[in-house]
């Protein structure tokens, strides 16, 4: 059954690779509605979401494995497709390309496009919204993302679009509380970090060791 409330703690993840990627399947797999990450790593947290995609995080018991697309939404540009399959997937174009396009920025106009399913979409989509909590304030916008999420509207047995809210904030309206799943997605840890320095140290001395200093 799909969730729109979080009944599992506040997931502490790595973000080294695997870490945070393990934790954001178990959240998309157990059917969650909405989930929200605050972090000031946007396009970090992007691209996880992106590789996890490519590494099919399906619903459990979906035979054959189904692509899964990833699309970005703000109030400047709508909605956008991340990643080489996204941009390649022709149902995605009626709400990233053209004319229409423009209406979507307007954040109820993008729920109301997930809700009454008029524009045709890819089965498996998740939806990553930009700084939707500055919006909260918004009872329109608060009462669309309640409705879609308690109604099982976003994920359900006809489709599977959940949405990612990724803000730098943790300012959640108390209304919204319920139906949002905070995942944290944390920095890179001291492990992360040495395997970055050392990535960088050798690609720098394969071209000219006498440049690099790295003790």
């Amino acid at each position: 059954m799909a969730k729109s409330a979080a009944a599992l703690p506040v997931a502490n993840t790595s973000s080294a690779g695997a870490g945070f990627r393990a934790y954001f399947s178990d959240y998309i797999r157990a059917g969650y509605q909405a989930l929200y990450i605050p972090t000031n790593e946007e396009n970090r947290v992007e691209g996880e979401i992106i590789a996890a995609a490519a590494n099919n995080v399906i619903p459990a018991g979906t035979i054959p494995p189904q692509v899964v697309y990833v699309v970005a939404w703000d109030c400047f540009e709508g909605f956008t497709a991340l990643g080489d399959v996204s941009a390649k997937c022709s149902e995605l174009q009626a709400i990233t390309t053209g004319t229409q396009a423009d209406t979507y920025r307007e954040p109820l106009a993008a729920f109301k496009m997930l809700a009454d399913g008029k524009v045709k979409l890819p089965t498996r989509c998740i939806f990553v919204f930009r700084d939707l909590d500055d919006m909260f304030n918004r009872p329109d916008v608060r009462r669309a993302l309640r409705s879609l999420c308690e109604a099982n509207r976003l994920v359900n047995n006809a489709a599977w679009h959940p949405i990612v809210i990724v803000s730098p904030s943790m300012d959640i309206h108390p209304k919204l509380k319920p139906v949002l799943t905070v995942i944290d997605f944390t920095l890179p840890d001291e492990v992360r970090l040495g395997e970055i320095f050392d990535f960088v140290k050798s690609g720098v001395t394969s071209k000219d060791p006498s440049k690099v200093n790295c003790s």
